[in-house]
């Protein structure tokens, strides 16, 4: 089955990036849900990685704010180019929903640092291919 064609976007570059920063950042995206545990260990284990998901994403944040500063429609191509094989989307407004695999909290951060990160990857290539 063939995937839709992504959006023409209506926003600026920045307001895209910073949409899908806010989602992947926001506590409801990440608010465990008690009655998946059996046991308080498997519980803090979930915290704690999603603890580390979230460190690695905010050094994704940083570079992606580089990139934004200086190369913002480069920038926001990339990301449009990346989320086309991932489980994030997006429409014309530039508002992002995530599909989760298995346990929303447990890898919406980790998606979106290994978005990001292949976005920074494609600017990159893209900025200095000129």
């Amino acid at each position: 089955m063939k995937k839709a064609p992504a959006p023409a976007l209506l926003v600026c570059p920045q307001v895209f990036a910073d949409k899908l920063i806010t989602l992947a950042m926001s506590r409801s995206a990440v608010r465990l849900d008690l009655s998946n545990y059996t046991d308080a260990a498997q519980y803090r284990q979930d915290r704690r990685e999603i603890e580390k998901q979230t460190a690695g994403l905010r050094v994704a944040i940083r570079r992606l704010s580089f990139r934004m500063e200086n190369w913002p429609v480069e920038t926001s191509r990339a990301l449009e180019a990346a989320a086309a094989g991932s489980r994030f989307t997006y429409d014309e407004m530039g508002n992002w929903q995530y599909t989760p695999g298995q346990y929303q909290p447990t890898e919406i951060r980790a998606a979106a640092a290994h978005l990001i990160e292949t976005a920074d990857r494609v600017a990159y290539q893209n900025i200095n291919a000129v």
